[in-house]
């Protein structure tokens, strides 16, 4: 999930995980590795910055392979995404949206899980517990799991 980041210093070969390039920044002392000569204010806003982006990557790449058909990848970068906007919650000033964020993310994987258990039913074979995931998937998200847990039980 941490795939690593380069240091935006132009020029510098470091890379690593945020945290690991945001302390890169913040032990060196030339003139190129100041907060004040880069695009951030501070370490702060640097982590919360990138893990942003990489939580908008991974939301994206999520969206991609459900548009192919590829339930598992989408979940699994949907869950990625997400944990990169926790991430940046914590750097956050006003965290609410990234909590708002985070959740619709969550009704996405929801939504994702039902259509892939949709695709499994054959049309004569299950036909009442296909009509069941599929009135899921207009359902209110909080309901979505428990009807999750009683279709699969049909």
């Amino acid at each position: 999930m941490d795939r690593a980041v380069a240091c935006p210093v132009h020029m510098c070969t470091f890379d690593g995980t945020i945290r690991d390039v945001a302390n890169h920044i913040q032990e060196h002392s030339d003139e190129s590795h100041r907060w004040e000569a880069l695009r951030w204010d501070d370490r702060d806003e640097f982590c919360r910055t990138t893990h942003f982006e990489e939580g908008q990557r991974f939301e994206q790449l999520g969206q991609d392979a459900w548009d192919h058909g590829d339930y598992e990848g989408a979940i699994e970068n949907l869950e990625d995404g997400t944990s990169h906007f926790q991430r940046a919650q914590e750097f956050a000033d006003d965290p609410s949206t990234l909590t708002e964020r985070c959740q619709d993310i969550r009704d996405r994987i929801a939504d994702i899980e039902v259509a892939e258990q949709i695709r499994g039913c054959h049309r004569k074979r299950h036909t009442r517990r296909r009509r069941m995931l599929e009135l899921c998937l207009r359902a209110p998200a909080s309901c979505k799991r428990r009807l999750l847990s009683t279709s699969s039980s049909m």
